[in-house]
């Protein structure tokens, strides 16, 4: 019989944790609403997406908005966009229950509680980072529900727990994923003893649907939406409580999931063979920041990326576990976000989003809303020191990595204006060691003014993060050249332009006594310029060439 593997008992003893708020993680920044002042909970779920050009976005939920976050720079959060619900009788909407999901360039909304009537909804993300699209709304097929899942490689979505499909799932084409279109709306009673789904998790049409507490865990095969065919359960297992959410490893070996209830742990289950999940008699795995013996801590939401498991705690905030080896797995790290609050309770952390390419991680926080977050041990390369020197002519670039894990290549990238970034060079990263490296390279070719430079670190699957910058001023490198000096009366000279200019030049031929005799533009781009009939007079005459930082004079005869 194939065995649900114990995986940890992350127990923090007594005093040693209880005043920390994270560990091998780093707090980027928060955001919150102050407009939000309901008593009570205040946020929701979070979800994230990243667009075409690599940009990354927050979405989270509040009691009467939706909120669409920039967080591409994770140190300095902007909101771009909210939107502010309405029931289908265009009422206010209220509700401490939403669920978002993303595919192409589209994000998807549902909401869940007596009253509510927002139905789905559809928002255009194609426009960011300057606006977002509300583009669709339906109550067509259900008001209310609970949550929304998306199989992306087969283009459809699932929403379970609906109001009018309160015991069954209803299941959407996204062939046009602005208007989904409906395939079925099919009750699960009956079905392999299933019924009311308070969430579901679907991999190539296989759903794992997460059915409280008397049903558990059950899966279906959608391949056909209209008849779904059981394939297999576990109900009755050893700490088991309100069955509610799970995650599958990238393997598609285990599920890990979650019982929302207090005292209850993460579990890990075998589902290789689907006919026959099984569950341990003791162990899983949990987290106890707050030290209580009864272990009331609720884990809500979890989500694995690699060989991490990202759970949504509340009372114990974002914690982060290495799941490569299911039987001897290890807490990684954790950030609390709300360190004062009381096991068993639902202050803390509702959702977690840790699928961004750069390796940043979102959490909602129910009371004080978004956090954003570095899990530093995760992170393919940790980044000693970056520093950007101006050596003669050239920009010398210099950096030291502590420890590199599957590190690809550095691009080194320049701006003149400290936002808009182009790659200008790549280094080789050594790959994975532990020992420190050290790196330079050389930037032949600066332009005049403000440099601005910062390391784009790429690891073998994708991810990426960057340095900070660093600035390099270099002076305008021009020579100014007039010839030739010794001239018939009516004939040019010629204005030579060499090197880097920040602006044009101006010219003012004048004669001894300061008479202004002839004036004009000369084009920093311009290798060669002709200044025309210097003077029909013969004399002594000065040619002045500058702009705002520098000027050449070259005094010339007129024969």
């Amino acid at each position: 019989m194939q065995k649900l593997f114990t995986v940890f008992s992350a127990l923090l003893f007594c005093g040693s944790l209880l005043a920390q708020v994270s560990m091998n993680t780093t707090l980027l920044d928060t955001w919150t609403d102050p407009t939000i002042t309901n008593s009570g909970l205040r946020y929701n779920d979070c979800w994230g997406y990243t667009a075409p050009d690599g940009r990354e976005y927050a979405i989270i939920g509040s009691r009467s908005k939706i909120h669409f976050i920039d967080i591409t720079d994770p140190t300095d959060v902007v909101e771009v966009a909210s939107f502010t619900n309405l029931n289908a009788d265009g009422s206010l909407s209220s509700t401490l229950w939403r669920d978002f999901k993303t595919y192409d360039h589209y994000a998807y909304a549902v909401a869940d509680q007596s009253g509510t009537t927002e139905g789905l909804i559809v928002f255009d993300l194609s426009d960011l980072p300057n606006s977002v699209s509300k583009v669709y709304q339906t109550t067509a097929d259900f008001t209310r529900a609970h949550n929304v899942f998306i199989d992306v490689p087969k283009a459809k979505m699932y929403i379970p727990g609906a109001q009018q499909q309160y015991n069954g799932m209803i299941v959407y084409s996204l062939a046009n994923p602005a208007q989904p279109s409906l395939l079925a709306s099919v009750s699960l009673t009956g079905n392999g003893g299933g019924g009311y789904s308070h969430d579901v998790y679907v991999r190539n049409d296989t759903a794992y649907c997460f059915q409280g507490t008397t049903r558990g865990l059950r899966v279906y095969d959608f391949s056909t939406p209209t008849t779904p065919q059981f394939l297999g359960s576990l109900t009755g297992y050893s700490n088991s409580g309100y069955n509610h959410s799970g995650w599958l490893t990238e393997d598609s070996q285990y599920l890990i999931f979650c019982d929302e209830t207090a005292g209850r742990e993460v579990m890990v289950a075998d589902v290789r063979d689907l006919t026959d999940i099984t569950a341990p008699s003791s162990g899983y795995f949990h987290a106890n920041l707050d030290n209580d013996p009864m272990l009331n801590n609720i884990a809500h939401n979890v989500f694995v990326k690699g060989d991490y498991a990202y759970v949504a705690y509340y009372n114990e905030g974002i914690q982060v576990f290495d799941v490569s080896d299911p039987m001897n797995a290890v807490l990684e790290g954790y950030y609390d976000t709300w360190p004062s609050s009381s096991a068993g309770n639902f202050d803390g952390v509702w959702g977690v989003y840790p699928f961004f390419d750069s390796g940043t991680v979102i959490g909602s926080d129910t009371q004080t809303g978004l956090y954003v977050i570095r899990v530093n041990s995760i992170l393919p390369v940790e980044l000693t020191y970056f520093t950007a020197e101006k050596t003669g002519k050239v920009a010398k670039l210099t950096w030291e990595t502590a420890f590199e894990r599957n590190n690809d290549v550095f691009e080194i990238q320049r701006s003149t204006d400290g936002e808009d970034f182009t790659t200008i060079m790549t280094e080789k990263g050594s790959g994975t060691t532990n020992d420190a490296v050290t790196y330079s390279i050389t930037d032949e070719n600066p332009v005049a003014g403000s440099n601005y430079y910062r390391l784009k670190q790429i690891d073998f699957d994708g991810i990426y993060s960057y340095s900070d910058v660093e600035r390099v001023e270099f002076a305008p490198q021009t020579e100014i050249s007039i010839l030739p000096t010794l001239l018939k009366a009516g004939e040019s000279v010629q204005v030579r332009i060499a090197g880097l200019a920040a602006q044009d030049f101006s010219y003012r031929v004048t004669d001894v006594t300061g008479r202004l005799v002839n004036a004009g533009t000369v084009s920093r781009f311009a290798e060669q310029t002709e200044i025309p009939a210097v003077s029909e007079v013969p004399g002594i005459y000065f040619i002045e060439v500058g702009n705002d930082a520098q000027s050449h004079t070259e005094k010339v005869v007129v024969e």
